[in-house]
């Protein structure tokens, strides 16, 4: 598979870009031009690992495994 990268103009977009979305993606590159895709950083931004007591987060696969789907699919 072959790729190549493409660096547009700040305000351009490929036609397949609905005009809605342009500006969130635009405000969303310029944040992570000046802070990094991940924020680490941006002095306003408290990470979990930062917290004296870090939130204990489940496995996406656990879940899965406890929601009540049938709210989803029905009985």
């Amino acid at each position: 598979l072959k790729a190549e990268v493409v660096t547009l103009p700040k305000g351009h977009f490929p036609p397949s870009v609905p005009t809605e979305l342009k500006a969130e993606l635009e405000d969303n590159m310029a944040y992570w031009n000046e802070f990094g895709y991940k924020g680490r950083d941006d002095p306003t931004v408290i990470h979990p690992r930062d917290l004296k007591s870090p939130p204990s987060l489940d496995t996406v696969e656990d879940y899965f495994k406890k929601y009540d789907w049938t709210k989803v699919f029905g009985s």
